[in-house]
Parts: structure tokens; sequence; C-alpha cells
């Protein structure tokens, strides 16, 4: 199965898999469509806290109150990653490890991207 996500919106959070979608993300391709360098960051999101997210990236990472009054626990995978023009970004399994079942992962873009993701059941396709 895969997730195609065309033009993706500048400086502003994006969902891209939601942790009730239960898709476990095998390979994630972001590629530089916005004619210019741009950064990205990678964030999941969840409101169960996670001790191994805080010690490791606490520099990044940040609680706060979500509009339905429970705390959403926020932590970045990559912060500020460099995304030059005309380029893509691949990421594999090692690369982007949390438990999918339980965090939403967001991207943030300076530019525009397209972002294709993959799992290993690659039986279907679907765009967002």
């Amino acid at each position: 199965m895969a997730y195609i996500y065309k033009n993706i919106a500048v400086d502003t959070y994006t969902e891209l898999v939601n942790a009730a979608d239960k898709f476990d993300v095998d390979t994630m391709r972001i590629c530089n469509t916005g004619g210019a360098d741009g950064l990205i960051t990678l964030r999941i999101n969840s409101v169960k806290k996670d001790d191994k997210f805080d010690s490791s990236r606490a520099a990044w990472n940040t609680a706060y109150t979500a509009p339905t009054g429970a705390s959403l626990y926020t932590y970045n995978l990559y912060f500020r990653l460099e995304l030059p023009d005309k380029t893509t970004l691949v990421l594999d399994r090692k690369d982007l490890e949390y438990d999918y079942k339980n965090y939403d992962l967001e991207i943030y873009s300076t530019v525009t991207v397209d972002v294709s993701l993959t799992n290993k059941n690659r039986t279907n396709e679907y765009t967002r």
C-alpha cells in the first residue's frame, strides 16, 4: 500500500499518517518541488508520553494541550533537515523508528514537497 501526497503546504504541519490508520511506514520519499532549497521537520504526536523520545531528543520535544483538553506530546524525528532544490530524500524503516500504532506522523516544510509513503503490503495506492 502507498500514500502519495502532492504539493504539501508550505510553513504548516501536515498529517501524513494517523495512528488509527495503523500504517507502518517502510519507505518515505520526500521530493523538493518548490524551486528553492528548503528545510524539513518530521514529527510524531501522541497523547501518551514516551520516555525514550524524551531522553534522547529532549531539546526538540514539546508537550502542549490539544483543543480537546488532553495533553499532546510531540517528538521530532528530524528537525530542520536541509533538502536542496530538485532533490529527493529517501528514508527507510531504520530512519523512521516509532510506534506507528500510537503516533501520528506529520511533516513541516519551508518549500513545496511531494511525499510518497510505502509499507510492506504494497497492494493498493492511495492519494490524499
